[in-house]
């Protein structure tokens, strides 16, 4: 019995271990996630490439890793076999999602049997990738067949989406065509809207439209940070930089969201509490700051404590709309997205919720409809105190109106005296003759 339940656990660790087919029957990709794919932790990072092709090393399928479980002191081997079947019908490529991976050294067989080391990650120039894309691909050498092992060994200061896509040459171009495409509009309208308000700043002079074209600014970078396209255009030669352009320019997003914020819904006539309050954490964020990006880099990586002014901010717009104050019904409505994004990005990094394009993109959409609101809260602010305005003038026409009835009322009452006094006057005289 023993024998038998033995041979069993053989027999599924070895179709768990077994290579990875080729997609077929018109299948141009699939995706491998972390819990499908074998896996060993080198925590101290003492574990060479030659060890690993001994047989020195045991590989694991962790069907129940999750995000929080990810070790930024390890160095995790991945072994990747692979079976590749009617390969020379088409050219096919690996690639890996995560563009903020370290770094990335993959072990590619040849024709002779030996392994050819390639070496990627955002620690190195952008112009080291195989590919111009913002992920890191290998093309799989037509010319092999049959079973073939790859190795990867991948470290990583942060988490590091573990994720590895087979897909055909023509899948990747047609899905990358369509995935810059979106980026495209996301960016081109974030760029609208940016000239859209520096031009109504500098129409009418109110600095809520060039403290909001900061912000929306911030967000922009922010995004092509979390994106990988900042690294592709931007700064591809600047890896250093890049560690932590996106912690700056998150700093940048919340810093200018929160003066923006402070002033549209004019928290110092109508909140004076809240007013210090959020002065406070503004010095002690700038503070934060400085510490991080003078002494301690390490701290950009502590995002989900954006979520306490976040909530500072978008507590007080609703003490504020609930007090009265009409134009902060859309900004609440903003900012409780912007909220509602950060929230689902911390549950995320945090295994809470799953891991789907919805969830990983819910910033970028957040982002999206929080701009979009706070646009509108701009026109609607400007609309209510227009509206107040004209309210206000048709009050002041109705009592200059109301005053010259007055007037004329007054007048002829004198007229009416005058008239009286001098008929009284005529008739004294006429008494006295």
């Amino acid at each position: 019995m023993k024998t038998l339940s033995l041979s069993l656990f053989l027999l599924m660790a070895l179709s768990m271990l077994q290579a990875k087919e080729l997609p077929s029957n018109g299948n141009d990709e699939v995706i491998f996630p972390i819990t499908e794919l074998q896996i060993y932790a080198d925590e101290r990072g003492f574990v060479n490439f030659s060890d690993v092709l001994n047989g020195e090393v045991e590989f694991v399928i962790l069907e129940d890793f999750q995000p929080k479980d990810y070790s930024v002191d390890s160095y995790y081997w991945i072994r990747f076999p692979l079976h590749l079947n009617n390969i020379e019908s088409k050219q096919w490529l690996i690639e890996f999602y995560d563009q903020t991976i370290d770094v990335i050294e993959a072990y590619i067989p040849t024709l002779d049997g030996s392994y050819k080391k390639i070496t990627m990650g955002d620690h190195y120039p952008f112009y080291q990738k195989s590919f111009d894309h913002k992920n890191f691909e290998i093309q799989i050498d037509p010319k092999l067949h049959g079973e073939t092992v790859y190795y990867f060994r991948v470290k990583s200061h942060t988490y590091a989406d573990i994720r590895i896509a087979v897909r055909s040459i023509n899948r990747f171009i047609e899905y990358s065509l369509f995935e810059y495409f979106l980026y495209g509009l996301f960016y081109g309208m974030i760029f609208i809207i940016i000239l859209y308000n520096l031009l109504m700043f500098i129409a009418i002079r109110e600095v809520k439209y060039l403290y909001y074209t900061f912000y929306i600014f911030s967000v922009g970078l922010y995004a092509t940070c979390v994106d990988g396209i900042a690294y592709q255009y931007l700064w591809p030669n600047s890896p250093q930089w890049n560690q932590i352009a996106h912690g700056v320019f998150l700093f940048s997003l919340i810093f200018w969201a929160m003066v923006f914020g402070h002033r549209f819904l004019n928290v110092k006539n109508s909140a004076p509490r809240l007013h210090k309050a959020i002065w406070a954490v503004i010095f002690a964020r700038v503070l934060l700051f400085i510490y991080a990006i003078v002494f301690d880099n390490s701290l950009f990586e502590y995002r989900n404590i954006e979520i306490l002014p976040l909530s500072l901010i978008f507590y007080t717009g609703v003490y504020v709309l609930v007090r009265g104050y009409r134009p902060a019904r859309f900004f609440v409505m903003a900012y409780g997205l912007l909220f509602l994004g950060f929230l689902i990005k911390a549950l995320l990094n945090i295994s809470v919720i799953p891991f789907s394009i919805v969830s990983y993109y819910s910033l970028h959409i957040c982002f999206l409809m929080e701009m979009l609101f706070l646009s509108y809260a701009l026109s609607d602010r400007v609309r209510i105190l227009k509206s107040n305005r004209d309210r206000a003038m048709q009050r002041i026409i109705l009592q200059h109106k109301e005053n010259v009835k007055l007037k004329d009322k007054v007048n002829r009452e004198l007229e009416r005296l005058v008239d009286k006094r001098t008929t009284e006057n005529q008739e004294k005289n006429i008494m006295l003759e």
